[in-house]
């Protein structure tokens, strides 16, 4: 996204970014990934009451106070009109979104002509919508019939801008989107979509592009299903059940998760689509089941439906599943009948069902200890996708697999960097049960790849006292180049407890690295050296003139802790 804004910049408009969080905690993740607010390309927004997200139609409710968004974007012209909305993804490409508008709109241009009605149209299309909107419908039902889809694709979009009006026409849009260039068949739904629930009648031909060829077709006609409304769901579910077509049952039981409103009978109806006779839709059901906007006890009954799933005869099926299982948003102790089947699922012949398995494991907990020598054996497997998600369900586990350490060691080995990266953290997560590693993990501080020197270091910060043995690497480690490992590196060479002068000194020298959370997490870590650190008063003093405020408050608090009388007579607050 960082990359990108450049060029939006460039095609005349700005990023902007909403979290749903507090000032300070939005600065603290970026801190922890390198970034300082000031040092980005784009404006963030704090937007904790998720005032914003809710505008938009993206907030919603984790837990009692917590919310969070949808990933969504948007285009906003200058006058703060929305001219465009679709969900978001780390392919978005908002430039392509924006040449896709210039396109339609030229398009449109291609509707003027000698009949006076179109030329309004072109007009309303632009932007400025006129008197006589309602009058020029006739015209375009009649160029969306036109033997030039250029000229078919500009009536779509000028539909589209004057939707309110456009009822009339939903006859000939519900034809459209039976047209032979994707872009008419995209325009047309997306002007079914806005006009709403007075499409009802173009609701089948919707249903049926559920199924198009052209993925931006089938997102379209999800959006405008959605708000035609309980009509729209009530027909999709029909044709899950009784279309004779499994492809399109498969497209009907994908798209249910789209009607919110309609949650409870949609869920019922995918139940049911788990017994199909295609294993398409029954691996369909199993995708969409996680995703109904249902409570936790509410999606309880999909658990028996699911464990099931996982001895269909179909591998994709069985895949389904089993993460179906990992997504389900039921607590972890109601997914613990789950675990024999998912255990006996990591020795399933297809690898894509074993690391989905051992994906769900993670998603147990420690409610899957019985699982953990089956894991251990996975951390063989041939597949390295399997490898890594056994080693990440391990450290999901926690404590109780510690009698997997001695395998979790040899995975700091693997020659997939995934999955020494997750053999570390789970390592981490075992907790003190782990010390036996601690060799391997100052061993593994030594990594070719940054991701496993920056875990590796993270656990010996949690083994504390019990990694004095890493010091030296941990000090070669603060020249790394990742400037969170150097900060970690930091930290977790104050916490060895080794030599306070050597440690010290070295973190003296540290206080004057070029990124600013480096600076911080130093100065934090003097601190808990207390009056052992007393060599480094003179270089904290220098950072309470810092630029950056955390360094200056991290450094006060040092201060305060090392030498609290001089720290008072200094009038530190």
């Amino acid at each position: 996204m960082r990359d990108k804004t450049r060029e939006h910049e460039q095609r005349g408009f700005q990023t902007l970014v909403v979290f749903p969080h507090q000032t300070a905690y939005i600065r603290q993740i970026l801190r922890m990934r390198g970034f300082e607010p000031k040092e980005l390309p784009f404006p963030v927004l704090a937007d904790p009451s998720a005032t914003i997200s809710a505008t938009y139609g993206v907030a919603f409710q984790m837990q009692e106070e917590e919310w969070s968004n949808r990933q969504k974007a948007f285009l906003i012209d200058q006058e703060g009109v929305l001219r465009h909305a679709d969900d978001w993804s780390v392919h978005t490409d908002l430039a392509q979104v924006l040449d896709d508008l210039k396109e339609e709109r030229g398009l449109i241009e291609a509707l003027k002509g000698k009949d006076g009605d179109l030329g309004r149209v072109a007009k309303v299309a632009a932007g400025v919508v006129g008197p006589n909107t309602r009058s020029a419908i006739p015209a375009l039902r009649m160029a969306l019939k036109s033997e030039d889809s250029g000229v078919r694709a500009g009536a779509a979009a000028a539909l589209y801008w004057i939707a309110s009006e456009a009822e009339a026409a939903v006859p000939a849009l519900a034809e459209a989107v039976k047209d032979s260039d994707g872009r008419v068949r995209r325009l047309a739904v997306s002007a079914l979509g806005r006009i709403g629930s007075g499409a009802e009648r173009a609701v089948p031909a919707l249903v049926q592009t559920l199924k198009d060829e052209d993925v931006r077709v089938r997102g379209a006609a999800l959006s405008a299903l959605e708000r035609i409304g309980p009509v729209a769901a009530a027909s999709v579910m029909q044709a899950m059940q009784k279309d004779k077509k499994p492809r399109m049952r498969a497209a009907a039981a994908a798209a249910l998760p789209q009607f919110r409103s309609q949650a409870r009978a949609a869920f019922s109806a995918l139940l049911g689509a788990m017994k199909d006779d295609d294993p398409g839709v029954r691996a369909a059901a199993a995708k969409a089941l996680p995703h109904l906007e249902l409570d936790r006890d509410a999606q309880k009954p999909a658990l028996p439906v699911l464990i099931a799933g996982l001895k269909d005869s179909d591998a994709l099926v069985r895949t389904a599943a089993a993460n179906a299982l990992y997504e389900l948003r039921v607590q972890q102790n109601d997914k613990a009948p789950a675990v024999p089947a998912l255990t006996a699922a990591l020795k399933d012949e297809d690898a894509r069902v074993r690391a989905a398995a051992a994906d769900a494991l993670n998603g147990i907990g420690a409610h899957a200890k019985a699982a953990v020598p089956a894991l251990s054996e996975a951390l063989g497997d041939q597949a390295g996708d399997v490898r890594s998600r056994a080693a990440r369900a391990l450290g999901g586990i926690g404590p109780d697999a510690e009698a997997t350490v001695p395998a979790l060691i040899r995975a700091l080995k693997d020659e997939a960097s995934e999955v020494r990266a997750r053999a570390v953290g789970a390592l981490k997560r075992i907790g003190p049960k782990a010390k036996a590693a601690v060799p391997a993990l100052i061993e593994a501080l030594k990594d070719v790849n940054g991701g496993v020197r920056f875990e590796a270091v993270k656990a010996l910060l949690e083994f504390g006292p019990e990694a004095k043995a890493a010091t030296e690497a941990l000090i070669e480690l603060l020249k790394d180049n990742d400037a969170r490992t150097r900060a970690m590196a930091a930290a977790a060479l104050a916490a060895t407890r080794a030599d306070p002068k050597l440690v010290t000194d070295t973190l003296i020298r540290v206080l004057k690295d070029k990124n600013a959370y480096v600076r911080t997490v130093t100065a934090s870590s003097l601190a808990e050296l207390g009056p052992d650190a007393k060599a480094a008063v003179g270089a904290l003093r220098e950072l309470l003139k810092d630029e950056d405020r955390n360094v200056r408050a991290a450094a006060a608090e040092a201060l305060k802790k090392i030498d609290p009388q001089a720290t008072k007579k200094a009038g530190i607050r």
